[in-house]
């Protein structure tokens, strides 16, 4: 007597009953993927991250680029300008001496801890001495590598770990500031910003970076 082979009926299957119903009461639905709001994708799209003369744009990762385009798209800005990232102990002077002359001494008191205070401090030594300004930011220099450069600012922080950049508020219209500022607060990947408000020039975005397992 030959055996027959015959395909198992699975719709019937399903339909059978069970002490707990039908097997097919038990299927889980599939969840149907939500697509990203028009607005959000529109934005992620159109966002135009520009780099200013003294900003160094190896410093600036994909994953720092793709949080700065989130963030965009979240206040509906299209385009913004980085001034600045990761710097040298003779790019922080250059940037802490323009600050103390266009913001003054006090003012940059308050956006600085005290290893910054010190810098300041060689920069009202320097200056009072009458030392011309590539002799300032040396004495500048000098102090800031004699701290350690990473107490002075997280723009000296390793670049793997950190990466800090400065968004000129005079790229962002206006209108958008409190947008901007909402949407860098909310992001998880930010860990620290400063602002106007906080003595601070420009947008200041701290931005943790992945790290290996």
């Amino acid at each position: 007597m030959n055996a027959t082979l015959t395909a198992p009926n699975f719709s019937a299957n399903m339909l059978q009953s069970t002490p707990m119903g039908p097997l097919a009461s038990f299927e889980r639905p599939v969840p149907t993927p939500q697509p990203r709001p028009a607005h959000l994708t529109q934005a992620a799209t159109t966002a135009n991250l520009t780099y200013g003369a003294n900003a160094n744009t190896a410093a600036v990762s994909a994953h720092s680029q793709a949080v700065l385009a989130d963030i965009m798209a979240t206040a509906g800005v299209t385009s913004a300008t980085i001034t600045s990232t990761a710097r040298t102990p003779a790019d922080q002077a250059r940037a802490m001496y323009d600050n103390l002359q266009t913001q003054g001494v006090a003012r940059q008191r308050e956006l600085y801890g005290r290893f910054g205070d010190q810098v300041i401090d060689a920069y009202e030594e320097a200056v009072g001495a009458g030392l011309s300004r590539p002799e300032v930011e040396q004495a500048m220099v000098d102090r800031i590598n004699e701290l350690g450069p990473s107490n002075v600012s997280r723009h000296l922080a390793n670049p793997d770990q950190l990466n800090v950049v400065d968004i000129s508020p005079r790229s962002i219209p206006a209108s958008q500031h409190d947008a901007f500022i909402a949407a860098i607060r909310a992001n998880p990947s930010v860990s620290n910003f400063l602002g106007p408000a906080d003595g601070d020039p420009a947008f200041h975005i701290e931005i943790r970076q992945p790290q290996p397992e």
